[in-house]
């Protein structure tokens, strides 16, 4: 949002809604052309702009301390692809704030409270999956985790 943004009514409204968000959710890419400092990777000749353009994505695996934006690259990626994701972590909230996202941008996701591994539930809940969407493309672990609110 630019400043001239800020003073139509639509934008005083929205602005009035957000007061309570932190500023890393105000500030977050809502599309991949607006992530910083990723050219490489989401240029025009980046390596997942190419994948993306051309309907081939590679498996992919996002490592890094919490914050860097893996989640919102992720997010992103599968919204733009139309890609099946399963969201899955400990909490409720940060999950179920992904998969609106995701959901909005067009693509489709689920999500999985609980542990990855040894539960038996994801096992039952990567099924329902399959069941539902014929497969599933996509697993964020701890999704949306990064950023808190004070």
């Amino acid at each position: 949002m630019t400043q001239l943004d800020l003073d139509t009514p639509d934008a005083r409204r929205g602005a009035e809604a957000d007061a309570n968000a932190p500023l890393a959710e105000l500030l977050r890419p809502k599309d991949l052309s607006e992530v910083v400092g990723q050219e490489a990777l989401l240029g025009p000749q980046g390596r997942l702009r190419r994948m993306l353009d051309g309907g081939e994505l590679a498996s992919i695996i996002f490592w890094g301390p919490p914050g860097t934006g893996k989640t919102t690259i992720a997010r992103l990626l599968a919204a733009e692809a139309g890609m099946k994701v399963m969201v899955t972590g400990r909490r409720a909230e940060p999950l179920d704030r992904v998969v609106a996202e995701i959901v909005a941008a067009g693509g489709e996701a689920v999500t999985h409270v609980g542990d990855v591994a040894g539960d038996g539930a994801s096992e039952a809940k990567l099924q329902a999956m399959n069941d539902a969407f014929g497969g599933v493309d996509a697993v964020f672990a701890n999704a949306g985790y990064g950023v808190e609110a004070a």
